[in-house]
């Protein structure tokens, strides 16, 4: 039996179509990615499965049982928990209290008023467990203000965990984290329980195919290709797709491109070309040098419309002469003056 099935779901704002007849059907320790550009849909998504908007049409079911516009916590109490593509934790409390709060929010002992909560020594049992898990018991103890943001997503994560789920909805969770944090949160996602089933909404590849086998492509509400990666890669390259997250798919990572690692990594941007345009011919001057994730296979949300900003604002020689960047995958050099390699 399915743990997850979602059925024909679709949900419209006014005449914006955000979800199209969206299917997915997950069974028990499945491991999924929702991938896609900025504005696909994949938020609305996570947000239908969890209940915090109806879909228009269709159904969802955890496991047989139809969820369909339940309010969230009827949902979480079904088995199913998700954390949010921003943090939602209170910078005053301690990792401790955090997670012993979320762990007494599932217990029974959250409806007796007559004791204080440290009495009751498994929910701390359980915290210390999850900070355990997480690797937070170095700051178990430290206010959630004075983390790392790589450990607030750690906590955040944690929290998800304390709803004791079946199925685990991950909206971006590598989502401002440094490489190393990065790497981080993907190990600890890799020791999940086997029969947990993830569900992960995610930008970054590296993370994508770290934890997940299976991946669904989402372009204007609609899936384009669903399968392994090689089945979506390869339709992805009958579309012809142009986002950032199917060109990492069809391409190796630069630091592997050899000789032309250079070209591939070449950070340019001109006012007439469009977002991952790569190129390592020297422009002439008055041009504007900055990165192209593309060019990488990596997107970076706002990073083109800031560029086109910087341009059109700051006019002036000074802003426009940038003499060199450093490739954030593959560490390599580009000087916008130097020849094609």
């Amino acid at each position: 039996m399915s743990q997850l099935r979602v059925s024909n779901i679709s949900k419209s704002f006014g005449a914006l179509r955000v979800i199209d007849t969206f299917d997915l059907n997950l069974s028990a320790g499945d491991r999924h990615a929702v991938i896609g550009p900025n504005g696909a849909g994949k938020t609305t998504l996570f947000n239908m499965i969890s209940g915090w908007i109806p879909p228009d049409t269709g159904t969802i079911e955890i496991e047989g049982l139809d969820v369909t516009g339940h309010p969230p916590e009827k949902i979480t109490q079904s088995g199913l928990a998700r954390s949010f593509q921003k943090n939602t934790l209170f910078d005053g409390l301690t990792v401790a209290e955090s997670l012993r709060l979320a762990v007494q929010a599932h217990s029974p002992v959250r409806f007796n008023f007559f004791q204080p909560a440290r009495r009751f020594g498994g929910l701390q049992q359980r915290a210390h467990e999850i900070a355990r898990q997480m690797e937070l018991e170095d700051v178990f103890e430290n206010e959630v203000r004075t983390l790392s943001y790589g450990q607030k997503r750690q906590l955040e994560v944690g929290l998800a965990l304390a709803c004791e789920p079946k199925i685990l909805l991950l909206d971006e969770p590598a989502a401002g984290t440094s490489p190393a944090e990065r790497a981080t949160l993907v190990r600890l996602l890799t020791t999940l329980p086997d029969n947990m089933t993830l569900l992960l909404v995610e930008h970054d590849m590296d993370v994508v195919f770290g934890v997940c086998t299976q991946i669904t492509v989402l372009n204007y509400g609609r899936v384009v290709a669903s399968g392994t990666p090689e089945e979506v890669r390869a339709a992805c390259s009958t579309h012809a797709l142009g986002v950032g997250e199917v060109a990492r798919l069809q391409s190796p990572p630069c630091r592997s491109a050899g000789s032309s690692t250079a070209l591939a990594c070449a950070m340019v941007w001109h006012p007439r070309a469009r977002a991952g345009r790569c190129s390592s011919r020297t422009q002439g001057r008055g041009s504007s040098w900055v990165r192209s994730p593309q060019a990488c296979g990596r997107t970076w949300r706002g990073c083109t419309r800031l560029a086109r900003t910087l341009t059109w604002c700051w006019s002036a020689s000074a802003f426009m002469k940038i003499r060199r960047w450093r490739c954030a995958v593959c560490s390599t050099s580009s000087d916008p003056r130097a020849s094609p390699p």
